[in-house]
């Protein structure tokens, strides 16, 4: 059994244990795109500051159409508080940072870069 899980191609049922291995929440966070691939799931937090705009701008830029970008602006908050939830749950602790399927890119320490976001597998 094989199933098509990115853009990459078909993935064996070896990699596919991996890939689930590895996502903190695989049943949770799947979306698939109408090519029944697996979406990566980007969460921007912001402060719609001028430090985190370009970085919100450099996701949409990078992103291509297996990629499904939800922006939260924390000074606005959301509907609930769910975002502050997820910043907890994230252990986000400064703007602007990146989550891609659950897990919290490393280079939110540091400047963002194109590369930071092409290495976590946001678009080509």
């Amino acid at each position: 059994m094989s199933i098509k899980l990115s853009i990459s191609g078909i993935i064996t049922e070896n990699k596919l244990a991996k890939f689930l291995a590895y996502h903190p929440h695989p049943l949770h966070s799947f979306v698939l795109n109408q090519n029944n691939i697996v979406m990566k799931q980007v969460e921007v937090f912001t402060a719609g500051c001028p430090v985190c705009n370009p970085v919100v701008s450099l996701v949409n830029e990078t992103a291509d159409e297996n990629c499904e970008i939800t922006v939260y602006d924390l000074v606005k908050q959301c509907e609930e508080k769910a975002c502050i939830d997820k910043m907890n749950d994230y252990g986000i602790n400064r703007v602007p940072s990146i989550v891609v399927d659950g897990r919290l890119l490393e280079c939110c320490d540091r400047e963002i870069t194109k590369q930071d976001l092409i290495n976590a597998g946001i678009g080509a």
